[in-house]
């Protein structure tokens, strides 16, 4: 095949056509080795950059106009803009085309970022015992017994710190079904852990709550078997952390 370049830039074959079969014009003549190296495997594949001023004066039926592609942007995972067809398009849209191959590529390569899993503690405040001895589970220091009311007979956990009691799942402590007791913060039993003590203290309820038969109002010590009145029920504390257990006494075994 003998390559020639027409005067508008355009190659063809010169053993098929005398004259460019794109626009008509003529041979523009110089080295046919230069043009056929031009026209080698490599050369092919890249395809030629129309500039704004020759996709506006030179685009015939068959030209295709194909976005510019450096070698950095092929490797990028970007996928190929197909070529365009000039005669489909309309003179606004073949302007659009123009401008967008004078623009500068940029090549976008996704790059992966590590993102640390979130503990399962995530935003979660550690107790004093989990923390203390490395557990996931903060360990019981006590319980309230109901010895009477409808929750006759069942334990309820207490753990160190403060013990919210009330009637909806927001509280540590949970004595559903009693309407008497407030939903929320009727009362608290708090664990002292340094000094293993056990204190009752008024909640933000406006149902009075007894100690041992006295009304609670300000806070003060609960011991073994004290019992609290709340609602229509009564409890006994009965702690499991003391003068003679506590649980950091097991640290070593965990």
């Amino acid at each position: 095949m003998h390559v020639l370049q027409c005067t508008n830039g355009h190659f063809f074959d010169g053993d098929k056509y005398s004259v460019c079969p794109h626009c008509g014009a003529a041979s523009a003549g110089g080295d046919s080795k230069k043009k056929e190296r031009s026209d080698s495997f490599f050369h092919r594949n890249k395809p030629k950059t129309v500039s704004h001023s020759q996709s506006q004066s030179n685009m015939g039926d068959d030209v295709t106009v194909v976005l510019p592609q450096s070698d950095e942007t092929a490797v990028a995972a970007i996928p190929s803009v197909p070529p365009v067809a000039a005669s489909s398009l309309s003179a606004p849209a073949a302007s659009a085309v123009a401008a967008q191959q004078n623009a500068v590529p940029v090549s976008v390569v996704p790059q992966a970022v590590a993102i640390p899993a979130a503990s399962a503690d995530s935003g979660k405040t550690m107790g004093f015992f989990s923390s203390n001895i490395g557990v996931a589970k903060e360990p019981v220091v006590g319980w309230l017994i109901c010895v009477k009311g409808m929750h006759f007979g069942e334990a309820f956990e207490l753990y160190a710190g403060r013990n919210s009691i009330g009637r909806d799942g927001s509280n540590k402590v949970v004595i559903s079904g009693d309407n008497t007791v407030s939903a929320s913060k009727h009362l608290w039993v708090t664990y002292e852990p340094k000094k293993r003590e056990f204190f009752v203290q008024p909640g933000e309820s406006s149902g009075l709550s007894y100690l041992n038969g006295d009304n609670i109002m300000i806070p003060q010590a609960i011991k073994m078997y004290d019992k609290l009145e709340l609602g229509n029920g009564e409890y006994l504390l009965v702690p499991l952390c003391c003068d003679s257990f506590t649980w950091e006494d097991y640290t070593n075994n965990q």
